[in-house]
């Protein structure tokens, strides 16, 4: 795929906010092209799908793409209840067919207002609930009484096999991604 080499080719060995938005100019070209995006991270929010937006509906459309993220336990209260709304298998059977039908057309929506939180949320849902975006958590016992699990790396997997890894200080949220001062590392 052409298109994928050109994105990939055009990705710097840094990413400094300030002199790039990490949202824009790094983590949405490697989202858009993806076959899967594998993320240790501290904090997540599901306002990470604001950065997300121009490539969810690929996601949704496409079975082979997923998101796996290992995450510190601390979520906003939204997440936290749609994640609870979810994980009732009857409630979220429901869910599922509540919105299955319009889903595609709430990711093209929401790709061009991605500050509407409801819509956010039933975008989070549906892509945990159907296993496009998998949350695992990590809980630190590496020392008694150990502070929160930090790590800050992740792969992206292309189709032709590339790959490319990162690390930096950005957390999975639209503040790490683009409102913070933040650095990555390619």
């Amino acid at each position: 795929n052409n298109v994928c080499a050109d994105k990939l080719s055009h990705l710097q060995s840094h990413y400094r906010s300030g002199k790039a938005d990490l949202g824009s100019d790094f983590f949405l070209p490697c989202l858009s092209e993806c076959l899967s995006y594998k993320r240790a991270v501290g904090y997540f929010s599901s306002s990470a799908l604001i950065t997300w937006s121009n490539a969810l509906p690929r996601f949704i459309s496409d079975d082979k793409l997923k998101i796996q993220l290992l995450v510190s336990p601390n979520l906003t209260v939204k997440d936290k209840d749609a994640l609870r709304k979810i994980s009732d298998s009857e409630l979220k059977e429901a869910f599922l067919q509540d919105v299955s039908d319009n889903i595609v057309l709430d990711a093209l929506a929401f790709s061009k207002e991605s500050h509407i939180v409801e819509q956010r949320i039933r975008l989070f849902c549906w892509m945990i609930a159907t296993g496009k975006l998998e949350l695992r958590f990590a809980y630190p016992n590496h020392v008694e009484d150990a502070g929160i699990f930090h790590e800050k790396i992740g792969v992206f997997e292309f189709p032709r096999g590339e790959k490319v890894a990162f690390t930096g200080s950005a957390n999975e949220s639209e503040m790490g991604h683009s409102k913070n001062y933040e650095s990555v590392d390619v």
